[in-house]
């Protein structure tokens, strides 16, 4: 089993795209150069990187294509399968074998970010907020802490730093300040975590439906996700158990039509 750095952030847009996939690389760096040690021993880690390695944003025009090939007719459609298999891979695949969470909570905070943090949080999993951004939607500029508290509870370890200045290099320089900052964050919290990652021995039932349905859908998985013969199985896996997934999902009641 893997161990991973589950990177959470806003994936909708070349900025933080490149932000993500800086730090991430940066990271992953780290990690292969000095192993993180947990429980004593030094252990492999692999960050997550959504926009990398799960079904996010552009990857999903593909799968929904690929799945309206596939999907029995009339029973699902391929919205329907695409509304929930990100749900499942990110926290019922990933973030279950996650040692930490890094949350970049730069403006706009992304919707699907807090609630990552919220689940990472009563999992006994390490989050590490941080924020270079000057905009307070509470609070003064001079205050580190100046956005919504509820979020900032859900952190183990909160790093603020001032927006990069300068040209390129000034900036990138700035960068890998925080980049050191945030590994030995990483590295300490993991450290300190003695219980570890609970969710998959969570008794909560909604831990455990989202650990059931990733089960379900990528437990026959054990390579890389986005070939055409893997998403095949998922799409058939989430037609096989579709009784169970559609069950625990929310009830859907529309009201008109959407674009009247």
């Amino acid at each position: 089993m893997k161990n991973y750095i589950y990177m959470a952030a806003g994936l909708f847009n070349v900025e933080t795209n490149m932000v993500n996939a800086y730090f991430t690389k940066k990271l992953e760096g780290f990690f292969d150069e000095n192993p993180l040690t947990i429980d004593g021993e030094q252990v492999p880690v692999q960050c997550y990187l959504p926009q990398r390695d799960g079904f996010e944003v552009g990857k999903i025009a593909d799968f929904i294509a690929h799945a309206g090939e596939i999907l029995p007719e009339g029973k699902l459609t391929a919205s329907e399968v695409v509304m929930y298999v990100p749900y499942y891979l990110d926290l019922g695949y990933f973030m279950s074998n996650s040692v930490a969470v890094v949350a970049n909570l730069d403006e706009p905070i992304d919707n699907g970010l807090m609630v990552e943090v919220a689940y990472a949080k009563l999992c006994n999993i390490p989050v590490i907020g941080l924020r270079t951004d000057l905009r307070t939607p509470l609070g003064q500029r001079t205050d580190i802490l100046s956005i919504n508290p509820f979020i900032i509870e859900q952190c183990d370890c909160f790093i603020w730093s001032q927006t990069p200045p300068g040209d390129f290099d000034d900036v990138m320089s700035h960068t890998d300040t925080i980049m050191d900052e945030l590994e030995k964050r990483i590295r300490k919290w993991v450290a300190d975590s003695s219980k570890g990652n609970q969710m998959r021995d969570s008794d909560n039932p909604i831990f455990k439906n989202i650990i059931k349905g990733s089960d379900m859908l990528f437990g026959d998985i054990d390579d890389d996700i986005h070939t055409r013969a893997n998403m095949t199985k998922i799409v058939k896996n989430f037609a096989k158990n579709a009784d169970f997934l559609m069950e625990i999902a929310p009830e859907l009641v529309p009201i008109g039509t959407p674009g009247e």
